[in-house]
């Protein structure tokens, strides 16, 4: 009985929380402090990380930065916050690093669309969307036929789901207003 007000403020902050997820998946990254220390998105989450025990590191090209290195070899797509703690992983952390670096590395996100881990190329391929639709679109095209399984989640209360590079690239192309 003490509990009920405290319970139905928690429902209702949850629900909350999920509909901006829904309509804005990416809240709790674009919040993240323009310093680069990613005040929003400190604790990390149990998703599958770059290195992962099976997945073989990809070596990048001499000059990468860090972000990038753990965008190229990422094992799971999660683009936002996740959970009413809104906690991001390192791959999340970079991904929100390189949207603050805009078309600046567009090479570099060629080279992951090429070389990269499947989680890689699908961050690339969004990234490069972000940044140029059409390019993007003939990127997110390219993995159509990308046979490896990832996870992949918007982030926010939602969780993801494990296709294929190519049903996620799919995904996404015939839901251009998610990103």
């Amino acid at each position: 009985m003490l509990l009920e007000p405290f319970m139905n403020t928690f429902r209702k902050t949850i629900l909350v929380i999920s509909i901006l997820s829904l309509t804005s998946p990416l809240v709790f990254a674009d919040t993240a402090s323009p310093q680069g220390d990613g005040e929003m998105c400190n604790t990390p989450i149990a998703v599958p990380s770059a290195g992962a025990v099976g997945q073989p590191v990809i070596v990048t090209p001499a000059g990468f930065p860090p972000y990038l290195k753990n965008l190229a070899n990422a094992k799971s797509v999660v683009l936002g916050a996740v959970g009413a703690a809104g906690t991001c992983d390192e791959q999340c952390k970079a991904y929100v690093e390189a949207i603050r670096q805009k078309s600046t590395i567009h090479k570099e996100l060629q080279w992951i669309l090429k070389n990269g881990s499947p989680a890689g190329k699908l961050f690339s391929a969004i990234l490069i969307k972000k940044f140029d639709k059409t390019a993007g679109t003939q990127a997110l095209e390219a993995l159509q036929s990308e046979p490896e399984v990832i996870y992949f989640s918007m982030g926010g209360c939602v969780r993801g789901e494990k296709k294929t590079l190519g049903e996620h690239a799919l995904w996404i192309l015939k839901n251009p207003g998610v990103l």
